[in-house]
């Protein structure tokens, strides 16, 4: 069993993954996801000056900067995260109509980690309090 655990205070979301429960003898790595709708979401950009526009965004390359953000063509909305230590991070974005439509900023791990932390930032909008 994978526990998550999602910690909000305001603008921050601390995320979580437990794997000391997991048999994972046979894994050689865990893909933690964090994608939302491509259509909404189309800019990438991060800590390195990288800004890129709807297609401009492949799926899955490696990101070497410090933090990364997908927003809203206007940076209205969206969310950022930094990377972890013992991760790999990607971006990645697919749309093919009626079968995928995702824009993510994810995490590539071993299976040797008996747990993992990050930080999601949420980006813009109106949060309540």
């Amino acid at each position: 069993m994978i526990v998550m655990t999602y910690r909000g205070n305001g603008r921050q979301i601390h995320v979580t993954a437990d794997f000391s429960n997991t048999m994972m003898h046979d894994v050689g790595k865990i893909f933690i996801m964090n994608e939302q709708g491509a259509t909404f979401l189309t800019r990438y950009r991060d800590s390195k000056g990288a800004i890129l526009d709807g297609k401009e965004i492949d799926a899955w390359n490696v990101v070497d900067a410090e933090w990364a953000s997908i927003t809203d063509k206007h940076r209205n909305v969206g969310f950022r995260v930094k990377r972890a230590h013992n991760s790999i991070l990607r971006r990645g974005r697919e749309v093919q109509k009626g079968v995928l439509d995702w824009v993510g900023l994810d995490y590539e791990i071993t299976s040797r980690l008996t747990s993992f932390e990050y930080g999601i930032e949420i980006l813009g909008g109106n949060l309540p309090g």
